[in-house]
């Protein structure tokens, strides 16, 4: 019976290894990774918030649910810190060519941090109508990711041959300006437009300890800088349709990020391909260029287009003495869509987003909130990634302090980033193939102000 199980085991392994495995190493140095929230409340609920955020986090959520402020002024600060650990593993054989299990050979743990923050103000008084504009800063996309890798012989001496190495550091921020308007009771119609900037700065590099290999010392260098700033721009709609029950859609246009990509190559073997450009982008360096002691350079413009978002949101409060919030959101992006100059064939696939969260308010209103975040890779939809979250909430006279947490974690597999070919006498995998696991654990510290010692309208009886 054993037997049989892992004769299974090894049949699904070899048909997902044949099935062209995603590599998300790549995906996530080339196209980051899109910052799922901005603020405490909404980790802590899944996500969730197109429905049911609070005014002053609409610029990250649905710019119009702006107008349920209803102080003269409010804003947040929010701090995030990641815990990203990645373990790698590959498949060994007895000498019969059967497979005996897999042997973790890399683990990294590297934490990460950014910030947002907003300020609103209400026009009402001005305008006659529920009239409200908000400033904002909070990251898009990051391109954070550390790689290090020691590469040891065979056997009982275990002597490190090498060091294989890729840094990855920088996000693209967005500064934005939104604005909601109430032209009817319950309906409300926002739409927030934002600058991008930042730049990103990438290494790998194949550090050899032994003098016998160090023709294959390599190291790869890319900054990547704006050559224009691109503008995002998202339009919301929310209506109210009692004071328990509300509904809204936000959608995000595509947007199109132009980059100047200044690649620098020093290397002793010129024929080793590129860690820090797309499979089908030639290095572009001739032996003479990149001899023992010469370094090559190029530059290059890139273009890549982000695609559109499509979401819609529920949130339902109960009445009864358990003061409780569902909230429920679904989101579509169109990745199909998204086209890069570097790579003409880029296939990626649309995906959904399932968020749900649930917030309870206890008799001395301080809110416990959980949620739940699903969704499939858009890489390849075999893979999926489902966040648990949680928080807790502290209300003061004129301030707010949050705290929320969550954990995600994925099993795939990707390809081999370093081929064990290069570093004698180690020998090329059969099936060059790892078993990755990843982790992330998020947590967020947020302070909300707000004057006038009015409630929060989300918090309004």
């Amino acid at each position: 019976m054993f037997n049989m199980y892992k004769a299974l085991f090894v049949l699904m392994f070899a048909c997902s290894a044949l099935a062209q495995p995603p590599n998300l190493t790549d995906s996530k140095l080339h196209y980051g990774d899109w910052i799922k929230t901005v603020n405490a409340r909404s980790l802590a609920l899944g996500g969730t918030g197109i429905a049911g955020a609070y005014a002053v986090h609409a610029a990250g959520q649905n710019p119009a649910v702006l107008t349920g402020m209803e102080n003269e002024m409010e804003g947040f600060l929010a701090g995030m810190v990641t815990r990203y650990e990645e373990d790698r593993s590959y498949p060994y054989y007895d000498n019969f060519g059967g497979f005996v299990d897999f042997g973790s050979y890399v683990y990294n743990s590297s934490w990460y941090g950014n910030l947002a923050g907003a300020i609103n103000f209400n026009l009402t008084p001005l305008t006659g109508l529920q009239v409200v504009a908000g400033l904002s800063t909070n990251p898009v996309i990051g391109f954070n990711y550390d790689y290090v890798e020691e590469v040891r012989t065979t056997g009982f001496t275990d002597e490190i041959l090498a060091y294989n190495k890729i840094y990855s550091e920088g996000e693209l921020r967005i500064y934005s300006l939104s604005a909601a308007i109430e032209p009817v009771a319950g309906l409300s119609i926002g739409g927030q437009m934002g600058i991008i900037t930042g730049s990103i700065d990438q290494t790998a590099e194949i550090f050899p300890v032994s003098d016998d290999l160090q023709e294959i010392a390599h190291r790869e260098t890319r900054i990547i800088t704006l050559e224009k700033n691109p503008v995002k721009t998202t339009l919301g709609i929310h209506f109210q349709f009692d004071p328990q029950f509300a509904a809204a859609a936000v959608f995000g246009f595509p947007f199109t990020i132009n980059t100047k990509n200044i690649y620098r190559l020093e290397t002793n073997n010129p024929d080793l391909p590129g860690i820090l450009l797309p499979d089908n982008e030639p290095v572009g360096f001739t032996a003479a260029q990149t001899d023992y002691d010469s370094v090559g350079q190029i530059e290059k413009s890139r273009k890549i287009e982000y695609p559109a978002q499509l979401g819609l949101g529920l949130t339902y409060r109960f009445t009864n003495i358990l003061e409780a919030r569902l909230s429920a959101d679904f989101e579509y992006i169109f990745w199909s869509d998204m086209k890069d100059t570097w790579r003409s064939g880029l296939a990626l696939h649309d995906i959904y987003v399932i968020k749900l969260g649930v917030e309870h308010i206890f008799f001395d209103r301080i809110p416990f909130r959980v949620g739940f975040n699903y969704q499939p890779l858009k890489e390849n939809k075999n893979y999926t990634r489902s966040i648990f979250t949680l928080g807790i909430g502290l209300l003061f006279d004129q301030y707010q302090v949050d705290f929320s947490g969550g954990f995600e974690n994925l099993t795939s597999n990707q390809p081999d980033l370093f081929s064990n070919g290069l570093y004698p006498p180690l020998i090329e995998r059969t099936e060059p193939v790892d078993r990755v696991k990843t982790s992330n654990f998020y947590g967020m510290v947020e302070v909300r102000f707000f004057f006038n010692d009015i409630i929060p309208p989300a918090r309004k009886d």
